[in-house]
């Protein structure tokens, strides 16, 4: 319902979109994601291969459920009486994830920002409106530019809040609960620039 409500009083042109599920199948996915994470999140208190073997399924499953997932709800969504799409590119999701996968690996985790432009390339290049598929001119310089900023703003706000959390230290040993306190907030702000 809230899906169906936000899509509704989404306008473009002077017309809302529409969402078409039933209930019933996104119960259903759902409970196979909850007994997965489930399994791993409390498996380990019955056996240490439950979290490990759920794990293991999970990122296994993980380039079908990103197509079942995206072609469920754009197959679900219209405009003007239109459905969205998806192609269902297994083949081309297995190897976009294996290659994510690798990079990541190979670069200690440093190209994450375009793992996720792969991510939404593939995803973004597969839908389609009716017939017509969409397009994707994105390069990866503007994600890299994106995490990039928000990183340098953590630093900077981390280490605004850290000197200010010395002064106020040595101003009144009771205020350093409050530059602490700077200290996390700095995190959030980083995070929302």
């Amino acid at each position: 319902r809230s899906r169906r409500y936000f899509l509704g009083n989404t306008r473009l042109a002077g017309s809302g979109f529409d969402f078409h599920a039933e209930p019933i199948k996104i119960l259903y996915g759902r409970l196979i994601m909850g007994v997965l994470f489930l399994a791993y999140f409390a498996g380990g208190r019955i056996s240490l291969a439950l979290p490990i073997g759920a794990a293991i399924l999970f990122a296994l499953l993980f380039p079908w459920i990103i197509v079942r997932g995206m072609a469920f709800s754009l197959a679900n969504t219209s405009y003007r009486n239109l459905r969205f799409g998806f192609a269902h590119d297994y083949s081309g999701s297995y190897a976009n994830y294996l290659v994510s996968f690798l990079i990541l690996i190979g670069t200690l985790g440093l190209a994450y920002p375009y793992v996720v432009f792969r991510h939404h390339r593939f995803r973004i290049t597969r839908s389609r409106y009716g017939a017509e598929p969409f397009g994707f001119q994105g390069e990866p310089v503007a994600w890299w530019a994106i995490y990039v900023r928000a990183f340098l703003a953590a630093v900077g706000f981390g280490a605004l809040a850290m000197i200010l959390a010395v002064a106020l230290a040595f101003v009144n040993k009771n205020l350093v609960f409050f530059g602490v306190a700077l200290v996390y907030a700095s995190i959030f702000v980083s995070t929302a620039v």
